[in-house]
């Protein structure tokens, strides 16, 4: 999370107990990561 801290605005760690991520939020692409769609029922 140190390597990001400087372009995330935030983060979380999920799945932590065996074979987790880290999902980044972030105004601009971050080289070496995924992007990722976040849908929310109802609000399509």
């Amino acid at each position: 999370m140190d390597s990001y801290r400087d372009v995330a605005l935030a983060w979380k760690l999920a799945g932590g107990g065996g074979g987790g991520y880290l999902v980044l939020v972030a105004d601009k692409p971050i080289p070496g990561t995924m992007k990722v769609k976040i849908r929310r029922p109802g609000l399509m």
